[in-house]
């Protein structure tokens, strides 16, 4: 059985984002210069590492540890660039190259840019083979949050609250408030304004996980569902690509965390704690999540959940 990046559907995901692939290859085209070395960690299809070939680079080193690395290559004699192309089924974490890199590129964000785990292997294998004035691509990468409500994708914490067959399934509602989603949040879906959770120059990053506290407020009256999560990168300088609710859609997703089994009632000027962190766990990422919403000088509201 075939499974995550063995699966031709992935790569048709990501191939076919045509704001994904425009943006990676402006990137390239002005970070790698003619007889650059490069390094493409995480390379799938090879699609970058090729580009990084038509940029200019005399060598690029292609990681993956996925089986599609046998397609990969298969790809680049295809298209001619079987003589600089180097490709490495290994893990990242124990990888070495017999030279040193002049650019590192990685395709590593997942939704809200933590999800897949790819950051904690990819801070190692650049302090082990990134030149000491060798460049990142991408460059910046910036996690960004704000409240929403999105009643219609909230269903499944609601739909248990109600009896079902004149059954009781309320047992089953905090459970799914228990488990954060993923969404395509409408720019009318956000109740306040998107605040920066963290910035991390990826040239300096040491840290592989994610663990921050910051405070948003409420612009709109109305029900709060919770927080979502996205990333916006400086793929290389003056490239960007943003994955907001107010960006052109691309493959990724926001990510939603629930603010708990019922929505609450905010009014312009709450205001809402949230402290959140995300730590590797093998392949995947466990998240946890404490929202605080103060609803006036007298009442508030907390909610706190690890989820894997």
């Amino acid at each position: 059985m075939l499974h995550g990046y063995d699966q031709i559907g992935m790569h048709f995901r990501m191939l076919s984002d045509r704001i994904r692939m425009d943006t990676f290859q402006r990137a390239i085209f002005n970070v790698v210069k003619p007889g650059d070395v490069v390094c493409d960690f995480g390379t799938g299809s090879g699609v970058l590492a090729m580009l990084a070939c038509r940029a200019g680079a005399s060598k690029v080193y292609a990681i993956d540890r996925s089986n599609f690395i046998k397609t990969a290559a298969e790809l680049c004699r295809a298209n001619g660039f079987e003589d600089r192309i180097s490709f490495l089924r290994t893990d990242a974490r124990t990888a070495d190259l017999p030279e040193a890199v002049d650019v590192l590129i990685s395709e590593w964000l997942g939704n809200a840019a933590w999800e897949e785990n790819m950051l904690p292997p990819l801070i190692g294998l650049r302090d082990r083979v990134l030149k000491p004035e060798g460049l990142m691509l991408p460059g910046i990468v910036r996690i960004m949050a704000a409240p929403v409500r999105t009643s219609d994708r909230f269903e499944q914490i609601t739909f248990f609250s109600e009896s079902i067959c004149d059954l009781d399934f309320q047992g089953l509602a905090n459970p799914s408030a228990q488990e954060r989603f993923w969404a395509h949040i409408k720019p009318e879906e956000l109740i306040g304004e998107p605040q920066l959770v963290t910035e991390m120059d990826m040239r300096t990053v040491s840290n592989g996980s994610l663990a921050e506290t910051i405070s948003l407020q409420f612009s709109e009256q109305g029900l709060c569902h919770g927080i979502a999560l996205w990333f916006d990168a400086e793929v290389s300088p003056g490239v960007n690509l943003p994955t907001g609710p107010h960006a052109a859609r691309t493959h990724w997703r926001q990510v939603v965390f629930p603010i708990g089994p019922r929505a609450i009632e905010v009014l312009p000027g709450h205001q809402m704690e949230v402290k959140i962190s995300a730590h590797g766990a093998g392949t995947d990422v466990e998240w946890s999540w404490s929202i605080g919403v103060k609803t006036d000088i007298t009442q508030g509201f907390q909610y706190t959940f690890s989820s894997s």
